[in-house]
């Protein structure tokens, strides 16, 4: 089993020693290993991964198109991606005068789009499920992203989408 970081700014080696800690302290994989790289050039040959797996990383990225080919360039026939992703609705990103986009930029939140099922078509993959919920209005609490928002006047509204695709 390998785990890939594929750091993007903010993104730093630490989740790879945490998950090379967490793996060896449960004696989990035996032969897990761990790389961070960047990840719109992954230093994997083509057709040599069985998944890509992103958890809300993809939506950091700059140009997730580079990121979704190289997934597909990677992937063995058959393989699958799954991408699980939460964003800010771009009309609600859009309310933030420049100040606020780069507080907002300091705790996560970056980019403001919505949806891969066009993104991943045109790279040729086979869309098996993509569910798109939103926009919302989340319960935001106290939290960073509720004290942002509420500094610049802005309500905050989300997008979450889950995908798994396949290369054919």
């Amino acid at each position: 089993m390998s785990i890939w970081n594929c750091d993007m700014e903010g993104l730093g080696r630490w989740i790879v020693v945490d998950w090379q800690r967490f793996a060896g302290e449960h004696r989990l994989w035996p032969y897990l290993s761990c790389a961070q790289l960047d990840a719109r050039r992954f230093p994997v040959r083509a057709d040599s991964l069985d998944c890509v797996d992103s958890k809300g990383a993809m939506s950091e990225i700059e140009n997730s198109t580079l990121t979704l080919q190289e997934a597909f360039r990677t992937l063995k026939s058959g393989g699958r991606i799954f991408l699980s992703e939460g964003m800010l609705d771009p009309e609600c990103a859009q309310q933030f005068p420049e100040e606020g986009r780069r507080e907002l930029s300091a705790i996560g939140f970056t980019n403001a789009r919505v949806g891969y099922d066009e993104q991943l078509r045109l790279i040729r993959f086979d869309v098996v499920s993509y569910q798109q919920w939103g926009p919302r209005t989340p319960d935001l609490g106290r939290s960073r992203l509720a004290d942002i928002a509420s500094k610049y006047g802005v309500r905050i509204r989300t997008y979450a989408v889950e995908a798994e695709a396949q290369e054919p």
